[in-house]
């Protein structure tokens, strides 16, 4: 009887460790589907490069809406943009990509390791990171002009185009004002809660003037020169199909007109009347040179 109860406290000792290892494993698989939610997220800016980038974008933006929707926000984990990322661009974004806030809160040689998964390195106006001077995240314009230079920087040293980029939201200065009378609005927006850049359409003038404290041959090489080298690496892209793209089906052509020689011939007898040949090639003609085959 002694001899059973041991025997038992091993086997409930053993089944209970067995539990605890069970419990965390599940724990350790949900967290590792679910970390997405725990994680800060981060912006970016993806160019498709080639059609076959644009098909990539799409399950991207299907996957952020779909499977990793979280807070009001899709999200695209860092491992799905990797498995996807053939025909890509990806750019280091504003000041709520990982790169800059980096390289404000961590400092340079960290934001510059970040900075290895990015295709090109994203600068903006100063007026653009405005928010972060009025909300004192950064303490001075000269700081701020520091933090860009920086950013330059990386670039050079990575060898990555670093691109003058303007964050548009909207088309004319003025038409700030409706943007911010729908972000105020919105009281679970974040945005609502602090002042929001100007961020229209600038000119490429406007963009010279805003960077010239990086020298004149430095601007035009961000804002011009750069943005350009980006838009050679690109295909054109169609993203809706601008032709008829019916499915294809190997040796559907020939199919159809045997089945329709086939029929006609046992209605009307071989050969067949002129009329009926003519009428029947016509229809052919049509549903052949259309690529509808297949269809019928």
């Amino acid at each position: 009887e002694a001899t059973g109860h041991l025997a038992w406290m091993f086997v409930k000792e053993a089944m209970e460790k067995h539990e605890m290892l069970l419990h965390q494993d599940l724990n350790r698989e949900m967290a590792g589907d679910n970390a997405y939610k725990a994680a800060r997220p981060f912006h970016a800016t993806i160019l498709t490069q080639t059609q076959a980038g644009l098909k990539n974008l799409f399950k991207l933006i299907s996957l952020g809406n779909v499977k990793y929707f979280y807070g009001g926000v899709p999200r695209i984990p860092r491992s799905e943009l990797v498995k996807l990322r053939e025909g890509l661009l990806v750019g280091t974004a504003c000041d709520k990509g990982e790169v800059f806030m980096t390289l404000m809160q961590k400092g340079y040689e960290e934001a510059k390791k970040l900075a290895e998964f990015y295709d090109y390195i994203e600068v903006m106006p100063k007026a653009v990171y405005e928010p972060l001077i009025l909300m004192e995240n950064i303490k001075s314009e000269s700081d701020l002009e520091e933090i860009i230079r920086n950013l330059v920087r990386i670039g050079e040293e990575l060898g990555k185009p670093v691109c003058a980029t303007g964050n548009a939201h909207y088309m004319e200065q003025e038409d700030g004002i409706y943007r911010e009378i729908l972000i105020k609005s919105q009281s679970g927006n974040p945005l609502s809660r602090q002042p929001l850049p100007d961020v229209h359409f600038r000119t490429t003038d406007e963009m010279l003037t805003a960077f010239q404290f990086l020298g004149e041959a430095k601007a035009k090489e961000i804002v011009v020169e750069n943005p350009n080298k980006i838009a050679d690496w690109c295909e054109t892209i169609i993203p809706v199909k601008d032709e008829l793209y019916t499915p294809k089906i190997p040796g559907s052509e020939q199919e159809i007109t045997d089945l329709s020689y086939n029929r006609a011939k046992e209605l009307y007898g071989d050969p067949l009347p002129e009329i009926v040949e003519k009428r029947l090639e016509r229809e052919l003609n049509s549903i052949i040179g259309n690529g509808f085959s297949v269809i019928y």
